[in-house]
């Protein structure tokens, strides 16, 4: 088909976006999903990929599992976005109609609909359980987006005044404390990436009134990560470095650098120009484990 339209080379990402079903033995691509990209394909050779399944109105489940879902839930769906396994019970007697988020039940049903694959079935006793994943990169991004819309609706109705004032009033230990519980209520992924840190404190940090918060402003000698400036009595002004821990040994370490980084680059010298009396620096350290640690320097 792929040859037909005139986009053979398409296929390798059209594979990892779209494959991953089997009925039976046969290997089966999302009909959907190969139609509209196809369509599009046709007029654009270099049309991006997208995920159509997620325009349609079936993600309900995946909104109900993430919004509905209690700790237990959320590891994992954490695990499953991750990257890793779940090995669950198969149950073939499950409607939506009686379906229990927070029970095993849940796995079947996304097993059926779709949502997850079985990488390997075995017998327990009188039960079949399976090994189960994500399909693919198109089903990835339906619980990815979903989990970002969860997030910053928490964020919204939440509300971030706590960390936001303990930044700003250059409270290291209570930045650190707000961030850890932020964490410990966040669904992650790629958490191991400084960027997705990066994004997820800059996203408890906007909107703020009284204060311009950016991120990667051009700054000295580079880029910050966070900048927070308060445009009308300019008292304090506030740049956040980010930096990864490869565990929880090396946090102290990790914060460190950020601070150091702040200094080489003289990220804090632009703010001092425009008049800032307070220029608070901090460094903040994310591991995989889902902690935090914070320090700080003031200019």
């Amino acid at each position: 088909m792929t040859g037909y339209y005139g986009i053979s080379n398409r296929f390798p990402e059209m594979k990892e976006w779209y494959d991953g079903y089997l009925f039976g033995q046969k290997e089966i691509y999302n009909p959907w999903s190969i139609i509209n990209f196809v369509s599009d394909a046709k007029s654009d050779h270099n049309s991006l990929l997208q995920p159509y399944w997620s325009n349609t109105s079936s993600n309900d489940i995946i909104h109900k599992l993430v919004v509905n879902g209690n700790k237990e839930t959320h590891t994992q769906i954490e695990a499953l976005v991750n990257g890793e396994s779940l090995t669950k019970p198969i149950y073939e007697d499950i409607t939506y109609r009686n379906i229990n988020i927070n029970t095993d039940y849940i796995w079947s049903f996304l097993l059926f609909t779709g949502y997850l694959k079985p990488i390997r079935l075995f017998k327990k006793n009188i039960l079949t359980y399976a090994e189960l994943i994500i399909p693919n990169v198109e089903v990835q991004t339906v619980y990815q987006t979903t989990i970002m819309q969860w997030f910053d609706e928490k964020i919204r109705t939440t509300g971030t005044d706590d960390l936001f004032k303990a930044i700003i009033d250059g409270n290291a230990e209570g930045f650190e404390e707000e961030v850890i519980n932020w964490l410990d209520e966040s669904i992650s992924y790629h958490d191991n990436y400084e960027s997705f840190y990066h994004g997820f404190l800059a996203g408890l940090l906007l909107g703020k009134r009284g204060y311009r918060v950016e991120s990667n402003r051009e700054n000295g000698k580079g880029r910050t990560d966070i900048t927070i400036c308060e445009f009308q009595r300019r008292t304090v002004a506030v740049v956040i470095e980010v930096k990864i821990a490869k565990d929880f040994g090396d946090l102290d370490a990790a914060c460190d650098r950020a601070i150091k980084q702040i200094a080489d680059k003289n990220y804090a010298e632009n703010l001092k120009q425009q008049y800032y009396k307070k220029v608070l620096k901090y460094g903040v350290a994310f591991c995989s484990e889902k902690v935090c640690r914070v320090k700080l320097e003031v200019e």
